[in-house]
């Protein structure tokens, strides 16, 4: 029997899930109660095997009748303006279904705040364009096929630099996008009782 098991972590104060599939085991169902004998204690993997030896099925694995393959053309600049983006060769290509970009994609929020195809990249690898199509070969022949106008614009890639007061501007706020500081324990007082303070 196939089954698809969730877990959620959970360490200090951030949530992470992760799904894997796994084929042949029955499982036992969990004790809500608080009387497992399994807490405290190492447990075998359930799907040690079948990724140890290559067997495991993720979901870049899983193919559906129909299913289109994507790839991402990332930007080759550290700072760049998209000022024209030529998709015409790509679309044309047999078994491409669509492509994508800022000039035919809405502005709709991704990664916080943030807006998938930027007019302004930001980073080396940062997303530009994405092609839908057939068969991966087909998407990354499509890629290829895509011609970029990029202003280049200044950067820095120093992290000291890009701090600094005559650093070109990411964002109105400034290049720092998050800030904030973390405090747990008492560190004056672990010192103080520490044998050794290094």
């Amino acid at each position: 029997m196939t089954r698809i098991l969730k877990s959620i972590e959970e360490f200090e104060g951030e949530v992470s899930e992760s799904l894997v599939i796994v084929d042949g085991h029955d499982l036992p169902p969990a004790r809500h109660d608080g009387g497992s004998p399994e807490i405290g204690r190492s447990r075998r993997r359930i799907d040690a095997t079948q990724r140890v030896t290559g067997r495991a099925r993720y979901t870049q694995d899983l193919y559906l009748a129909g299913m289109l393959h994507a790839r991402i053309l990332r930007s080759p600049h550290a700072r760049t303006r998209v000022r024209r983006i030529d998709t015409k060769r790509a679309e044309a290509l047999p078994g491409v279904r669509g492509v994508l970009h800022r000039f035919n994609t809405p502005k709709t929020p991704f990664r916080g705040d943030d807006v998938i195809f930027r007019e302004e990249v930001r980073f080396v690898g940062e997303e530009v364009c994405a092609v839908a199509a057939d068969d991966e070969d087909t998407a990354r022949e499509a890629l290829a096929l895509i011609e970029v106008d990029y202003e280049r614009l200044p950067h820095v890639v120093d992290l000291e630099e890009a701090l600094g007061d005559v650093a070109p501007q990411l964002e109105s706020d400034g290049n720092v996008s998050e800030s904030g500081s973390h405090k747990r324990g008492d560190t004056k007082r672990a010192l103080k009782e520490a044998d050794v303070a290094v």
